[in-house]
């Protein structure tokens, strides 16, 4: 999906992953101790987990990863300025949930 705004084209897209709650129970534990401070070449500005954990990047991207509560789910969430660079972002998310 594509928005152009004033700010120019933004790029989102979204993938969840079914998960058993041993895998959501284990990745919210290792998710909760990393100390994430890139994604690829970008740094990451600000880690807000009010809703997951979403990620947001020095370039103006963010990577949300939130856990349903009630569902077996793991939804990833992405924007960033390219619809490559979305993509990027969704595998990283779920790198980490896979380990």
């Amino acid at each position: 999906m594509t928005c152009s705004l004033k700010v120019g084209p933004h790029f989102y897209d979204r993938l969840d992953i079914h998960v058993s709650e041993e895998i959501k129970q284990l990745t919210l534990s290792r998710m909760s101790q990393a100390n994430i401070r890139k994604i690829g070449q970008l740094l990451v500005i600000k880690l807000d987990t009010r809703d997951g954990f979403r990620y947001k990047l020095s370039d103006g991207s963010w990577l949300l990863i939130r856990f349903s509560g009630t569902e077996p789910l793991v939804r990833i969430y992405a924007e960033s300025g390219t619809a490559e660079e979305v993509q990027k972002l969704i595998q990283y998310g779920q790198d980490l949930i896979t380990g």
